[in-house]
C-alpha cells in the first residue's frame, strides 16, 4: 500500500484517467508474514483513506473501483517449518478486505468482490489454475478478475461515465 501511495502522482494523477482500479492488501499481509515488512491493518486503512481522499480532491470526476483482496491455498500461503501458522495468518486478508469494502461504501466508490469468486472456482477446478501459489493469478485467475471487472464496468460504471 505504501508503494502505491508513493507512486500515485506519477502513475495516476498525472495521467488524469476516467477510471481507477485499486487492488491491494494481500501483499501487505504476505510481506508482514514473510519478512515483517508489511503494513498493519490500521496503517493500511489510514494510507488507503489518504489515497482515496487525495485522488478525489485531484480528480473529482474519477470513477474508483476498489477490488477485494483475495488468496487461496498454495505454496505462498501454506504452513512451513519456518512459519507453522502461515495459512492462519493469511486469514488476515479477510480483515483487510473488510476495510476495503468499508472504504468503498464510505466514499461511495465501486466495490469489486473477488474472494468468493476464487473460492467457488477453486472448489470446482482446484486452486492452481487460478492462483498458482495461492496469491498470484494465472491466466484463469486473471480471466476471473477481468470478467468480474468487465461486468461491473458495463453494468454500473459505463452508463455513468459522462455524468
Amino acid at each position: 500500500m505504501a508503494h502505491l501511495y508513493s507512486r500515485v502522482k506519477q502513475d495516476v494523477w498525472n495521467l488524469n484517467p476516467d477510471v481507477l482500479n485499486i487492488l491491494v492488501g494481500v501483499n501487505d499481509v504476505a510481506h508482514d508474514i514473510n519478512w515483517q515488512g508489511g503494513i498493519d491493518i490500521l496503517r493500511f486503512e489510514k494510507i488507503y483513506r489518504s489515497l482515496i481522499e487525495e485522488t478525489i480532491a485531484k480528480l473529482p470526476n474519477i470513477k474508483i473501483i476498489l477490488c477485494e483482496p483475495f488468496f487461496l491455498k498454495g505454496s505462498a500461503t501454506e504452513n512451513t517449518e519456518e512459519i507453522s501458522d502461515r495459512y492462519e495468518r493469511f486469514l488476515q486478508v479477510y480483515d483487510y478486505a473488510k476495510v476495503v469494502k468499508k472504504l468503498a461504501k464510505e466514499y461511495n466508490l465501486y466495490f469489486l468482490p473477488l474472494q468468493e469468486k476464487f473460492n467457488e472456482a477453486a472448489k470446482k477446478y482446484g486452486e492452481k489454475p487460478f492462483l498458482f501459489d495461492g496469491v498470484h493469478p494465472m491466466i484463469a485467475g486473471a480471466g476471473l478478475i477481468a470478467n468480474a471487472w468487465t461486468k461491473l464496468f458495463e453494468e454500473e460504471i459505463e452508463p455513468n461515465l459522462n455524468k
